[in-house]
C-alpha cells in the first residue's frame, strides 16, 4: 500500500497527459511532480470516512428534512486511506451489486451486500411453495396411482365378468342346443307315432266292413248261437265284438264297442242288464269265461283293450279283478281254450304276436312270432275226442303237454296270411296265402 497515490494524484496525472504536461497552476511547460514517501505514509495512515457512508449520511439527512420514514440503516466503519481501494472493491457493506435473487422474485436492480435476509426469506418462501407443490403433486400422483390400481382392479373384474358371461352364454347356448335337439327328437317321435296312428286309422278306414255308419263286427262262434231273431237295444257306435253264453239257464250276450263300454244283454228279456266302462279304452274283443263260472261260480267277461292289456271283469259284482300285461300294442282278439275247462287264453295284437296265457296264475306261457303285420283274429282248435283230460282238469301243465297232442292256434293277420301254430311244440305248422285284404274273422271247425 506504500505505492498508493496521494489524493488527487490520479487526477493530476490524467490532466498532464491530456494537456501536454501544461501546469494547471500557471502557464509553463515541462511541469514536473514528485512523490514523497514520508508524506505518503502520513497520508496512508489518515482515518477517513467511507465514501459510500458519506453518501448514505447525506441521503439520510435529506430524508429527515423531508420528514420521510427512514429505513433500516447499515453502517460502514472504514478507517485508513491506505485500505480504501480494497475496502471499496471487496469489504464495504454498502457496496451495491446486481441482485442474485431475481430468479426467485426480487425486482430490485441492486442491493447492498449485507442486505441478504430478504433474499433468504424469498428463497425459503419459494422452497416452502415448492415443497407444498411437490407434496401436492405427490398426493396427486398417489391419488392417480390409486385410481390406476382401482381401474386395473375394475378391468380385471370386468374381464372376469366377461369370462363368466362368456361361460354362461356358452352353457346356455349348449343347453338351448340340447333342448332344441331334445324337442326335435320328441317331435320326430311324436311325428312317427302320429304317422303310425294315421296308418292304423287309414287301415281301419279302408276296412270294407266299416263302410256303413253302424258297422257290426262279431267273433261269435256259430256253434254257440241260438236260433233267436230278437232285436236288442240299438247301440249308435261301432261294435267290435260280441259273445254268447248261458249262466244259470239265462242266455246272455256281451258286447264291446268303440264307446269304451262292455254291455251285457239278457236275450230272454230283451234288455241290457249291465254296463261297464273299462279303463276308458276301446273294447276290441270280449269273451265270457267258462273257467271262472265252472270252477268259482263267478260271472266273468274277459276283454281285449286298445291300451295293450287284457282284463277280467266280474259283471255280477261289477268289479275288475285281474289284468294280463305283456303285449306292446293294442290287443285285437282273444280266445279261451276248449280243453282244460277254458283255463288257457290266447291273444293276438297289433304288436304282430300271439301270446298264450294261464289265466289261473296270470302267467304268460309262450309268445308266437311270425306275422309281419297286426294279428287281427285268432281261434283255438276244438276239443278232441281222444283227449284224456276232463274239461275241469286243474292240473298245471307245461307248454309241451297243454291239452295233449294235436291242439292248434289259428291266426289271421293284416299281412294277408293265415297261420296255424302247434301248441305243444310252439312251432308254426301251416302258412296260407291268397287273400288280397285283411282278415277280421277266422273260425276252426272240426
Amino acid at each position: 500500500m506504500d505505492k498508493s497515490l496521494i489524493i488527487g494524484e490520479n487526477c493530476l496525472k490524467s490532466f498532464l497527459e491530456n494537456n501536454n504536461n501544461c501546469c494547471p497552476i500557471q502557464s509553463h511547460d515541462n511541469c514536473q511532480y514528485s512523490r514523497n514517501d514520508v508524506i505518503q505514509k502520513c497520508v496512508d495512515n489518515l482515518t477517513v470516512i467511507c465514501i459510500r457512508q458519506f453518501e448514505q449520511d447525506l441521503k439520510i439527512s435529506q430524508e429527515i428534512e423531508g420528514e420521510r420514514k427512514i429505513s433500516e440503516i447499515i453502517k460502514c466503519n472504514f478507517g485508513k486511506v491506505k485500505d480504501l481501494t480494497e475496502h471499496l472493491n471487496n469489504e464495504c457493506p454498502l457496496n451495491s451489486i446486481n441482485c442474485w435473487f431475481k430468479p426467485f422474485g426480487c425486482n430490485h436492480i441492486y442491493h447492498l451486500i449485507t442486505d441478504m435476509k430478504l433474499h433468504f426469506d424469498l428463497v425459503s418462501e419459494l422452497f416452502e411453495c415448492m415443497k407444498k407443490e411437490i407434496e401436492l403433486k405427490d398426493k396427486q400422483i398417489i391419488e392417480k396411482n390409486n385410481q390406476i390400481k382401482q381401474m386395473e382392479r375394475e378391468l380385471l373384474k370386468n374381464r372376469a365378468d366377461i369370462e363368466i358371461a362368456k361361460k354362461d352364454f356358452n352353457d346356455k347356448e349348449k343347453k338351448m342346443v340340447y333342448d332344441h335337439e331334445k324337442i326335435i327328437k320328441l317331435l320326430e317321435e311324436k311325428n312317427m307315432k302320429i304317422t303310425q296312428n294315421y296308418e292304423q286309422l287309414n287301415k281301419k278306414l279302408n276296412d270294407p266292413y266299416k263302410e256303413k255308419e253302424e258297422y257290426k263286427y262279431s267273433t261269435l262262434s256259430p256253434s254257440s248261437t241260438s236260433n233267436y231273431s230278437k232285436h236288442l237295444l240299438d247301440i249308435r257306435n261301432v261294435i267290435w265284438s260280441i259273445d254268447y253264453s248261458i249262466f244259470d239257464d239265462c242266455e246272455l250276450i256281451c258286447s264291446g264297442s268303440n264307446d269304451q263300454k262292455i254291455c251285457v244283454w239278457d236275450i230272454n228279456n230283451n234288455k241290457q242288464i249291465q254296463s261297464y266302462n273299462a279303463c276308458s279304452n276301446v273294447q276290441y274283443c270280449v269273451k265270457f269265461s267258462s273257467y271262472y263260472y265252472n270252477n268259482y261260480n263267478r260271472y266273468v267277461i274277459c276283454s281285449a283293450l286298445h291300451n295293450t292289456t287284457i282284463r277280467f271283469w266280474d259283471f255280477k259284482k261289477n268289479q275288475q279283478f285281474q289284468i294280463l300285461n305283456g303285449h306292446n300294442d293294442a290287443v285285437y282278439g282273444i280266445e279261451f281254450s276248449k280243453f282244460n275247462g277254458g283255463k288257457y287264453l290266447c291273444s293276438g295284437s297289433v304288436d304282430k304276436t300271439i301270446r298264450l296265457w294261464d289265466i289261473e296264475t296270470s302267467k304268460l306261457l309262450h309268445t308266437f312270432n311270425g306275422h309281419e303285420r297286426d294279428v287281427r283274429c285268432i281261434d283255438i282248435s276244438p276239443l278232441q275226442n281222444n283227449n284224456n283230460y276232463n274239461d275241469n282238469n286243474k292240473i298245471d301243465n307245461s307248454i309241451g303237454i297243454i291239452g295233449g297232442n294235436g291242439y292248434t292256434i289259428c291266426s289271421g293277420s293284416f299281412d294277408n296270411t293265415i297261420r296255424v301254430w302247434d301248441i305243444e311244440t310252439t312251432k308254426q305248422l301251416n302258412l296260407f296265402k291268397g287273400h288280397k285284404n285283411q282278415y277280421n274273422i277266422i273260425w276252426i271247425r272240426r
